[in-house]
């Protein structure tokens, strides 16, 4: 099995003794990582214009064929 590689922790926290950051565990990574896919709109990211779900623009609208469209 390969050696998970440990991420930095957003924000950003210093170590106690000031000697770097600290380092995410494989769940908070997953954590972070879904939540920026979801909460990202399609074309916000400047090089990646595919990038993200854009889910606040269906969040709050009422349910029609047309919701389900821009979902799907």
């Amino acid at each position: 099995m390969p050696k998970e590689t440990p991420g930095v922790i957003f924000p950003l926290e210093i170590t106690e003794d000031n000697a770097g950051y600290k380092l995410a565990d494989l769940k908070h990574t997953v954590n972070f990582n879904i939540k920026n896919i979801l909460l990202t709109n399609p074309g916000e990211r400047i090089m990646i214009p595919d990038f993200g779900v854009g889910i606040r623009q269906a969040l709050f609208e009422f349910t029609s064929y047309d919701l389900l469209e821009l979902i799907n």
